[in-house]
């Protein structure tokens, strides 16, 4: 474990639960509502998100960052990197809180493209801090 590793898994620690989480509330009200949802957004509502974001989604950001950890290993550009991650964050978020997205009907196809988007970026935006400040070969 070099310390590369390690800051990956601690900067998905810190970015991706609260990403995930804007991007959940937000991108869920734009998919189910429109454009209108932005006028009756509820920052109360997002603040609340953001402060449960860790104790929820703790478990697929260290996931994420283990896993990208390790492919960064049998990955050599930082393009492959970074396209990577993408759906490590996705699979990442559906599996462990998919959950999140279920009503009293089943589940909600938005809540799912939303949290899929949240873990995908989740996923993506450490990787590419890391590449931009590492500057490694390979």
């Amino acid at each position: 474990m070099t310390w590369r590793d390690v800051a990956l898994v601690v900067l998905s620690l810190i970015i991706a639960p609260p990403l995930g989480a804007v991007i959940l509330v937000v991108g869920d009200g734009l998919l189910a509502g429109g454009a209108a949802v932005l006028g009756a957004f509820d920052t109360g509502f997002l603040m609340m998100a953001l402060l449960f974001s860790y104790p929820i989604a703790w478990a697929p950001a260290v996931l994420m960052g283990v896993v990208n950890a390790i492919l960064s290993r049998y990955l050599h550009s930082e393009g492959q990197r970074l396209l990577a991650a993408l759906p490590v964050g996705a699979f990442a978020y559906l599996g462990l809180i998919g959950w999140l997205n279920e009503d009293g009907s089943g589940y909600s196809i938005t809540g799912s493209i939303a949290l899929a988007a949240g873990g995908a970026l989740g996923a993506m935006l450490p990787v590419a801090i890391l590449e931009a400040f590492d500057r490694r070969s390979a």
